[in-house]
Order: structure tokens, then C-alpha cells, then sequence
């Protein structure tokens, strides 16, 4: 079983996995976490917030960060993500991707579209269910968030992945709805 958290910044991943491996029912079905760092990546390019990097430098932030989440997750199985492929293309979709070709054939949201098929199942954060925490690093646009979010939903949709939605605020009502998912 693969399980992906996915969403926005800002909407809780970090705080619903760190829940749910409290819990024996999901460390049971679920006992790898692996995550990349995405802040080492923006450190070791010079920066602390990807508001003041340019389309290029997101683009290779972007690589970057792919060929590391490839590598970590090529050789696990069984294990819980904190973002997804899906993440990767709707960030890429709405703010990294060069202009002027047909964004759903990119080459960068293909290979998100074929890794993302391998996730067992999908659980989806929206954005603003949660009120937005700045922490130096995530994004301040606003409007690029929900874009973000929208873009997300829309490809788990047109991807027909296994997917919930966990639009409460409630931190246990989101770990039972995912502990029910996963039996």
C-alpha cells in the first residue's frame, strides 16, 4: 500500500501524518514514511521562499525535487507520503511549467500522471479549510494556492485515481475517515 497526502501549503499533510503514525491500525499497514526536503532543495539554491525565485530557478527546483522524490521512492513500498506526484504537476500546471505547449502532454506531468497511478490511495487537503500559516518558506500568494488546489483536484479526477477529500478542520475526524479508508 502507498498512501499520498495531498494539497496546497498550508493545509495540514504534515500535521495528518504525523497523527496518523501515532495510530497502530495505520503504522500496521503503513510502517515507512518517506518525505523530501523540499527546503534543503530551496537552501542549497540560495533561498528561503520560492516567491522571490524566478520561472527558471522554480523550473530547476522543480527537476530537482522530482529526481529526488524518485529516487527516495523507487526502492520502498508500503510505506506514506507527504506530498504526491499529483502536488508536483499542479504546482508545475499553475506556476513552473514553460508557457506555449499543451500543459496535460509536458513531459513533467506525464511522468507525474504515470507515478501517480502507483499510489494506492490519494488523500486530498484543500486549500482554506485550514487558516494559511506563514512559515519563511510556503508561498504568500494566495491566489496561487487555491489555483493550486483546484488544479490538484481536477487531476484526480481526470486521472481517475483511488482518492478522498478531507474538507473538515477536525484533526480526528480526518485520521478516522483515512483509517476507514485504508481497511
Amino acid at each position: 500500500m502507498i498512501l499520498g497526502v495531498c494539497g496546497s501549503s498550508s493545509t495540514g499533510k504534515t500535521t495528518l501524518l504525523d497523527a496518523l503514525r501515532r495510530e497502530v491500525a495505520f503504522t500496521q499497514k503503513l510502517p515507512n514514511r518517506t518525505c523530501v526536503d523540499a527546503r534543503a532543495i530551496l537552501r542549497s539554491m540560495g533561498h528561503h521562499s520560492m516567491d522571490r525565485m524566478t520561472k527558471q530557478e522554480l523550473q530547476i527546483f522543480q527537476r530537482t525535487y522530482i529526481q529526488e522524490k524518485l529516487r527516495v521512492e523507487e526502492a520502498m513500498t508500503n510505506f506514506c507520503v507527504d506530498r504526491t506526484f499529483v502536488d508536483i504537476a499542479a504546482f508545475w500546471i499553475c506556476r513552473d511549467a514553460p508557457r506555449g505547449g499543451a500543459l496535460f502532454e509536458d513531459e513533467v506531468v506525464a511522468l507525474c500522471r504515470s507515478k501517480a497511478a502507483n499510489y494506492t490511495l490519494h488523500v486530498f487537503l484543500p486549500f482554506g479549510v485550514i487558516p494559511f500559516q506563514s512559515d519563511g518558506y510556503r508561498s504568500e500568494d494566495m491566489q496561487g494556492h487555491q489555483a493550486v488546489s483546484d488544479c490538484m483536484r481536477v487531476l484526480l479526477e481526470e486521472w481517475k485515481l483511488n482518492w478522498i477529500e478531507l474538507d473538515n478542520y477536525d484533526l480526528n475526524w480526518r485520521v478516522n475517515r483515512v483509517l476507514t479508508a485504508i481497511q
